[in-house]
């Protein structure tokens, strides 16, 4: 069985399960201090946003060679695939504090927003299995919808302008953290960077089962 197809398999297993632990449930947190701390205490947000930047980081490596090491295209994709991210993360907190809710806490209720993010976190494990069949603008889709489920459980959780500022900063740093060491990555001899970017995808769908038995925060 390929990698994809296996991870396809424990997709489908771990978002049948009925168990999920719904974590999300708000908190009212305030505060741009609580903000920038809130990704480093969530597995959820922190693995997402690494992921993110670390397929930005493959990608944009990739398209930056395909251009001739050219430095200027390589942050350009970056660049494209950060605000593709963020966008998903701010409409999916916008949809919470304006008003969103009676229509989408039905899905918080019955674990499916909590199923989404873990879902995303499957899809990114494909995606870095297929990276060499991606492109710019379809790991930045791919962000985008990602980020949506997590925009909007922690537009529920956070209070205030200044805790959602603090919420984008430790992400952009996180982001930062996923770019390095995707880039990294790509630099890697092809054999050593197959195999790098298959222990990234393992942890993926490692920290998927860890949320879905223990729920995400």
């Amino acid at each position: 069985m390929s990698h994809s197809r296996l991870l396809a398999t424990a997709a489908a297993a771990l978002l049948a399960n009925p168990l999920s632990a719904l974590a999300h449930d708000g908190h009212g947190a305030g505060g741009a201090a609580a903000g920038f701390a809130h990704p480093f205490t969530g597995l959820d947000h922190l693995v997402a946003i690494v992921a993110i930047g670390g397929l930005a980081g493959l990608v944009s490596r990739r398209h930056g060679l395909a251009s001739g090491l050219d430095r200027t295209a390589t942050i350009s994709s970056s660049a494209r695939i950060a605000m593709a991210a963020f966008l998903g993360l701010a409409a999916g907190i916008l949809a919470a504090v304006l008003g969103a809710r009676a229509l989408l806490d039905p899905l918080v209720a019955v674990g499916l927003a909590e199923q989404a993010v873990v879902a995303g976190l499957l899809a990114m494990a494909v995606m870095l299995l297929r990276i060499e069949r991606l492109n710019v603008a379809a790991v930045g889709i791919g962000a985008l919808l990602v980020l949506l489920p997590h925009g909007y459980l922690h537009g529920n959780e956070g209070s205030g302008a200044a805790f959602f500022v603090g919420l984008a900063l430790a992400s952009l740093a996180l982001f930062a953290i996923g770019l390095s060491v995707g880039r990294g990555v790509a630099r890697l001899p092809l054999a050593r960077a197959r195999s790098a970017r298959l222990l990234m995808a393992g942890s993926l769908a490692a920290c998927s089962g860890w949320l879905m038995a223990f729920g995400a925060s």
